[in-house]
């Protein structure tokens, strides 16, 4: 309940109409990420299903093709038939040390060749060298990455993070601890009251025992930043 609170008296839990409007708030959301020393912010988007995962992915990739982010001339294929571009962010799923890559690496696509391969770098690393990989790996082990469930993200930290509706338990205490700068969390509800009471209920569920210390610490983040929050605008 503290959680909740601190994250309701911040604005850092939405309330919706709807599905969507919950997915144009969080669409929206990623594409206004600020912009700190030539990049964007980075971001975490938690889920309750992969399904929901996938529509997110599907609809951030293509609002960055509306914006131009996205290069959408050529193509490759990831897991279980995604097309992805040249700007996508990607997910390795699994350890290819011949490749460079470990499961959970959080990939940018910076090429794609014309046998299928891709070159693309760590998320984040503006500089760093560029690696590939093949045809076959990325069609059965990577997938769009903007969005994805709880076990997916597990240990990633971002700049941002957003909760998706539906996720509840364990999940939402790890997507609420994503973020080192804010934690968000989207609630189809009739009005905010009633969302913080679902964000209260949905914290408090199925809490593994060994998180506990954890979700402390994370409560006592949350309550420090509003009590910045409050100095600095009084």
């Amino acid at each position: 309940a503290q959680l909740a609170a601190a994250l309701g008296e911040r604005g850092q839990i939405v309330a919706v109409p709807d599905v969507h409007a919950e997915h144009a708030h969080i669409v929206r959301q990623y594409m206004t990420r600020p912009t700190v020393n030539g990049r964007h912010s980075s971001m975490v988007i938690v889920t309750a299903t992969n399904e929901q995962a996938q529509l997110i992915n599907t609809l951030i990739q293509a609002a960055r093709i509306d914006s131009g982010q996205i290069d959408p001339t050529t193509a490759a294929v990831a897991q279980g038939g995604q097309v992805i571009h040249v700007g996508d962010r990607i997910q390795a799923r699994k350890n290819a040390a011949g490749l460079g890559v470990a499961n959970r690496d959080e990939l940018t696509v910076t090429a794609i060749l014309d046998n299928g391969d891709v070159t693309a770098r760590r998320a984040g690393d503006l500089q760093g060298a560029n690696l590939t990989l093949d045809a076959d790996y990325l069609s059965e082990h990577t997938h769009l990455s903007y969005a994805a469930t709880a076990h997916g993200v597990q240990g990633v930290t971002a700049d941002r993070a957003i909760v998706a509706s539906g996720v509840s338990g364990a999940g939402a205490y790890v997507g609420l601890t994503r973020g080192r700068e804010r934690n968000e969390m989207v609630v189809i509800a009739g009005n905010t009251a009633t969302a913080q009471e679902t964000v209260a209920a949905a914290i408090g569920q199925a809490i593994p025992e060994d998180t506990v210390e954890e979700t402390r610490a994370a409560i006592a983040a949350e309550l420090a930043r509003a009590a910045r929050d409050r100095v600095e605008t009084n």
